[in-house]
C-alpha cells in the first residue's frame, strides 16, 4: 500500500509507503513533494530518501562488526565500505536511465505513466507504484491510522484508554477518532511465552501472527469507543483492541495492539481516600451552581526515573505514571465538575486520555517553558460555558517586555533578573461565558509558581504579574455593552504558605514590603503594587500536599464573590487515611497533592 495525501492549500501531496530496504529491514519513505512537480523529478527525491536510509544501516553493521574486533570480519567490513562509499557517490547522481530501471508507476488500466506527468494528474486512486520487485497500490486520502496503542498497565475497575497516532499532515484527526469503529477484546489462552513474544516482536512483520495465536473474546466494539473498564472477570488477561478508520465516506485499513501486561487485579475502592469524595460529587450540579477542582497530578517527568528522584521513599511500582494514570482518570472524571485546573500534566494525557474519557469538556494546555515536558491545563464543560478566548502568560517574557515593569526591571539586580528570567513558569488564563446566562462571564486562571523553598520573592513578582494581567482584562471587557458581570477564578499550587507574601499579597490587594528582605524592599518601594480585585478562598487551612515529611498548604483556588458564593467544600479525607501507606503517591493515592474542589452558587 502506497498512501497519497492531497494539500490544496499548499498545493503539495504527500507520499508514504514501507519498503524493505535491507536484511528484510522494513523502512517506512515519506516524501513531501509540489502538485506541479514532474513523476521523474520525484522519483529522484525518492531514490535519495531510499538510498540515505540504505546508507544509515549499512553504516549500522559497519559499526557493530568493527566493536566486534574479530579478524574474519575485516572483508566484510572492507565491502560495507565500498557499498556506503558507492551510496554516497550516487546520492545526487541519480540519473533518468537509474530511475526507469527502479521505478516506475502504472494507471488504473496498467498503462505506464510518463515521466514527465505532474504529480497532481499522476498519483491517483488505484494506480500500481513499483520499487523494483516490489508492488504497492496507491490510495489517496484514505483514513489512515499510523499507530495505535494501549497504556502499559490497565487494572480492573479503572479506565484503559487506546491512543491513536496519526501522521503529522493528517487534516482531520478528529473526525477520524469519532467516525471509526473499536474493537475491544479479552485474551483466553495467552502463555507467558506468548506474551514475551509481544513484546519482543512489537512493531514488525510477525507482530499479528503471535495475536493470531492467541484466542480472543470480543468484549466491546462501538464508534468512537477508544475506552473501557475492564471488569474483574478480565484480571490477569491481556486486552486487544482493534480500531478500523473511517472518515464520512471510506474505511481504511484496520490497525491493532495488544496490552503490554495482563490487566491488574481490582483496587479495594473503599480504601481509596478519593471514594469517599466521589460520593459526594456523584452528579454534576444544575445550572444555578457551579463545581471547580484545582490539582496537582505530579508529572511523569518527576517520578519516572530512577536517578534523581525525589520520590525514592515511595513505591517505585506505584510511583510511575503508567500505573497513576488509570487511577487519575477515574478521580477526575468522578468528581464530576465544571471547570477543573490542573498543573503538572502532559499534552497526551490531556489531549487524549482526558478527552476520551471526559469528551463533553473544552480541553486547553500550555507547556512551561523551559527543560521541563509538563505543563497546565484547563478543561471546561462545554454545556455549561462557553470558550471564548484563551491566553498564555509567560512570567519570564512578561516581565522583560512589559513596559508596565521597566522602572522595576532596572532597580533589580543582576541576580534577582536571572532568577525571573530562566524560570519557565506560566499563566493559563481562559475567557467563558455562562451557556444560559449570556452576558455573564468567568475569567479562570490557572498557575503553578515557583518551586524551590527559597523563591519567595520569584513566585511574589509572578503573583504580580498574574494579577496585573487579570486585573487589565477584566477592566478591558468592562467596556463592552454586552458584557454585564465578570468574576475571576483564579487557582493552582502556588507553592506558598498561607502566611507568604503572595498569598497575603493576593488577599490583602497589596505588598507588606516589611516582610521582605532588605534588597528585595529597595526593589518594590518606589512603585504603587496595589491591584484592585476583591478575591477571597476558603478560609480553612488544611494541608494539601503532602511528602515523607513535609505536608502543608501550597494550593488555593481563590474567586470574586460579585458572582460566585461558596457553597461546600469537599472534604478532604482524613489524614490517617492518606498516610496510611507513609506517604503519597501510593497505591491508592495517584498523586503528592490532593485535589481542591468547591461549589459554588451563581448569583445572576
Amino acid at each position: 500500500m502506497l498512501r497519497v495525501r492531497t494539500d490544496d492549500k499548499n498545493k503539495r501531496l504527500s507520499i508514504s509507503f514501507l519498503c524493505t530496504v535491507y536484511k528484510n529491514i522494513q523502512l517506512e519513505i515519506n516524501s513531501r513533494r509540489p502538485y506541479d512537480e514532474t513523476l521523474e523529478k520525484t522519483f529522484r527525491k525518492i531514490a535519495q530518501r531510499y538510498a540515505k536510509h540504505l546508507r544509515a544501516l549499512l553504516q549500522r553493521d559497519k559499526t557493530f562488526l568493527e566493536n566486534q574486533r574479530i579478524k574474519k570480519n575485516r572483508d566484510k567490513i572492507e565491502y560495507l565500505d565500498e557499498a556506503i562509499s558507492l551510496i554516497v557517490s550516487r546520492l545526487n547522481l541519480i540519473d533518468s536511465d537509474l530511475i526507469q530501471k527502479n521505478f516506475s508507476l502504472y494507471d488504473s488500466n496498467n498503462q505506464p505513466v510518463s515521466l514527465e506527468a505532474q504529480n497532481y494528474n499522476a498519483w491517483k486512486e488505484n494506480c500500481i507504484f513499483k520499487n523494483k520487485e516490489q508492488e504497492y497500490k496507491v490510495y489517496v486520502n484514505l483514513p489512515y491510522i499510523k499507530k495505535i496503542s494501549l497504556a502499559k498497565v490497565s487494572i480492573a475497575g479503572f479506565p484503559t484508554v487506546a491512543r491513536l497516532l496519526f501522521e503529522s499532515d493528517e487534516p482531520n484527526p478528529e473526525l477520524i477518532r469519532q467516525k471509526s469503529l473499536f474493537k475491544w477484546y479479552s485474551s483466553e489462552n495467552a502463555s507467558e511465552e506468548q506474551i514475551k513474544l509481544l513484546k519482543k516482536y512489537k512493531n514488525t512483520r510477525k507482530y499479528p501472527q503471535i495475536i493470531n495465536e492467541i484466542k480472543w473474546n470480543l468484549i466491546d466494539e462501538g464508534i468512537s469507543k477508544m475506552k473501557i473498564i475492564p471488569s474483574e472477570n478480565l484480571e490477569n488477561r491481556l486486552i486487544k483492541i482493534e480500531c478500523y478508520p473511517r472518515d464520512n465516506t471510506r474505511e481504511g485499513f484496520f490497525v491493532q495492539t495488544v496490552s503490554d501486561d495482563k490487566v491488574l487485579e481490582k483496587l479495594d475502592k473503599e480504601k481509596m481516600p478519593m471514594t469517599d469524595r466521589h460520593q459526594l460529587t456523584k452528579y454534576y450540579l444544575n445550572s444555578n451552581f457551579l463545581r471547580v477542582m484545582s490539582y496537582n497530578i505530579l508529572a511523569y517527568c518527576y517520578t519516572d526515573s530512577l536517578v534523581d528522584n525525589e520520590y525514592k521513599y515511595c513505591d517505585f511500582k506505584y510511583l510511575n505514571f503508567d500505573y497513576r494514570r488509570p487511577l487519575l482518570l477515574h478521580e477526575i472524571s468522578n468528581y464530576n465538575c465544571d471547570v477543573i485546573f490542573l498543573q503538572e500534566c502532559n499534552s497526551e494525557f490531556v489531549f487524549n486520555d482526558l478527552n476520551v474519557c471526559m469528551p463533553h469538556y473544552e480541553c486547553l494546555f500550555n507547556e512551561k517553558s523551559g527543560l521541563t515536558a509538563e505543563g497546565e491545563a484547563i478543561l471546561i464543560r462545554s454545556d455549561k460555558l462557553r470558550l471564548v478566548k484563551s491566553y498564555e502568560i509567560n512570567f519570564a517574557q512578561e516581565f522583560k517586555s512589559n513596559k508596565a515593569f521597566k522602572e522595576m526591571r532596572h532597580k533589580f539586580s543582576k541576580t534577582k533578573k536571572l532568577l525571573i528570567n530562566e524560570k519557565g513558569n506560566i499563566l493559563q488564563v481562559a475567557l467563558v461565558e455562562f451557556v444560559e446566562i449570556p452576558g455573564n462571564y468567568l475569567i479562570v486562571a490557572n498557575t503553578h509558581l515557583y518551586f524551590h523553598p527559597t523563591g519567595d520573592f520569584v513566585r511574589l513578582i509572578q503573583t504580580i504579574i498574574s494579577l496585573q494581567f487579570l486585573q487589565d482584562l477584566k477592566l478591558s471587557l468592562y467596556r463592552d455593552k454586552y458584557v454585564k458581570k465578570v468574576n475571576i477564578l483564579f487557582a493552582g499550587d502556588f507553592n506558598s504558605t498561607p502566611n507568604s507574601c503572595s498569598i497575603k499579597y493576593i488577599l490583602n490587594e497589596k505588598v507588606n514590603l516589611e516582610t521582605l528582605k532588605t534588597d528585595e524592599k529597595i526593589s518594590l518601594e518606589d512603585y504603587d503594587l496595589s491591584h484592585s480585585l476583591k478575591l477571597t478562598t476558603f478560609s480553612e487551612n488544611k494541608p494539601t500536599s503532602f511528602g515523607k515529611e513535609f505536608e502543608g498548604v501550597l494550593d488555593y483556588i481563590f474567586y470574586e464573590n460579585e458572582i460566585l458564593q461558596l457553597t461546600r467544600e469537599i472534604p478532604f479525607p482524613p489524614i490517617e487515611k492518606i498516610r496510611e501507606f507513609v506517604s503519597i503517591p501510593n497505591k491508592y493515592v495517584p498523586s503528592d497533592h490532593l485535589a481542591l474542589i468547591y461549589e459554588y452558587f451563581l448569583k445572576i
